[in-house]
């Protein structure tokens, strides 16, 4: 009797992945952030060493110090880009808004060219005040996307 391949198909191991990567989004939220912090700065550390035993001492020890930093100073990195992110979203939103005020003096204005400003506004004001609890729900909608757009891989249908 002939044995049936039984290999997964590779759709079915990335939908797989894709889903479990979306629940640990939704479980852990920011807190995944620490753990991905930690491996890029081991990675760096790791990637260093390397170097420098290849005889590549200059890249080799700025990315060691590269790593250890990351390890060190990651979140206090990341809380500044956030606000710095924050700023930037305010700024940008003003901008687009002044733009759309002065396109409708001309013409009538639609709602959603006035909303889409005010949304990065808002966006832009969270993240500066209260960035990690806006980390956490963004985390949450990534994982719900992800789990959504393993589901469509599995079922074979246009990915999200």
């Amino acid at each position: 009797m002939k044995k049936k391949n039984q290999n997964i198909p590779n759709y079915v191991i990335e939908a797989f992945f894709i889903i479990i990567i979306g629940i640990l989004f939704i479980a852990f939220r920011s807190s995944l952030l620490n753990v991905l912090i930690t491996i890029i700065g081991v990675l760096f550390i790791i990637y260093g060493v390397y170097n420098i035993f290849n005889k590549k001492s200059n890249i080799g020890i700025f990315q060691l110090l590269a790593g250890i930093l990351i390890i060190v100073f990651g979140w206090t990195i990341f809380e500044y880009a956030l606000i710095v992110l924050g700023v930037i979203l305010i700024v940008y939103g003003l901008y687009i808004l002044a733009l759309e005020l002065k396109k409708s003096n001309k013409k009538k204005g639609k709602l959603s060219a006035i909303l889409y400003p005010f949304l990065l506004i808002i966006v832009g004001i969270l993240l500066i005040v209260s960035n990690f609890v806006l980390v956490d729900t963004l985390f949450i909608v990534l994982g719900a996307l992800l789990i959504i757009d393993g589901l469509l891989v599995l079922l074979g249908k246009k990915r999200i």
